[in-house]
């Protein structure tokens, strides 16, 4: 209603980013149709932006006119200074654990976080001094904080709490496998942030994942523990960063609306 809202506005260019990766596989996306109320204001709209091709999908069959479509990713990464410092508690963390596994996500029940760490203490069977790190907050944080608490491996974990972005990345860049274990998923930033950088990912399989991130099924302790410590066994020299800015992303948005700033006012069909 309040995209239609604005569509109804005189003079005025509309763009929409969809950031629901997951929506047109949900019932209300698999019931939305050409001449659904969705398919009627989405057709109204000057720009439309989806973040993965299953989106993109989705609006061809809501009938909206592909000049009118991007595909653009959800994220950007920007450089990381070399050398800069962490967080005295995050320097001391790696300074004392190693291999250091990382999350980062909210400390919600969506993202397994248990999981993580029962895997930890399988993991160590393997590489005794391995320690994980969570970073994010959420309604999970204190019954988190207990279950770490409960283990004999409780000092290799490290509940960092929410870690501002620059550092968090400093963080990522330095560990040696990012975890993503999530029941559902669309497509995580911090995925695409860590393949960015060159670390090894393990994340469920969502149907969601770009390419290079290793797969485990959806809560698969033993899938997940093998898959980290084949991670961890062929540790190699990380590829150089693909991306020439980290920020083409952000970049080709700023085209779209510029695109836009620059149509004669109106919409096609009104």
């Amino acid at each position: 209603m309040l995209t239609l809202l604005c569509t109804l506005l005189p003079r005025r260019s509309v763009l929409v980013t969809f950031h629901s990766g997951g929506y047109p596989s949900s019932p209300a996306g698999r019931r939305a149709r050409y001449w659904s109320f969705a398919g009627f204001v989405f057709r109204r709209l000057d720009g439309l932006i989806g973040v993965n091709p299953e989106q993109m999908r989705f609006f061809e069959r809501l009938g909206t006119a592909a000049a009118r479509t991007r595909l653009i990713p959800p994220y950007s990464v920007p450089r990381i200074k070399s050398g800069g410092p962490l967080l005295p508690v995050l320097e001391r963390f790696f300074a004392d654990y190693s291999p250091c596994l990382l999350s980062v996500g909210l400390l919600e029940p969506e993202y397994d976080l248990p999981l993580q760490v029962l895997a930890l203490g399988k993991v160590r069977e393997k590489f005794p001094g391995a320690g994980l790190i969570l970073i994010g907050s959420g309604t999970l944080e204190n019954r988190i904080a207990s279950l770490v608490r409960s283990t004999e491996y409780a000092a290799h974990i490290l509940v960092a709490g929410d870690v501002p972005h620059e550092m968090t990345l400093r963080t990522m860049a330095a560990c040696d496998v990012v975890l993503r274990t999530t029941w559902y998923d669309g497509d995580s930033i911090s995925v695409r942030e860590a393949l960015h950088l060159g670390v090894p990912v393990v994340a469920t399989d969502t149907g969601m994942r770009p390419p290079g991130v290793r797969l485990t099924p959806i809560a698969d302790l033993d899938a997940l523990v093998c898959a980290v410590n084949s991670c961890l066994e062929t540790r190699a020299e990380r590829p150089a960063i693909k991306c020439a800015t980290g920020t083409e992303n952000l970049e080709a948005v700023a085209r779209f609306y510029r695109d836009l700033a620059g149509e004669k006012p109106g919409r096609a069909g009104r």
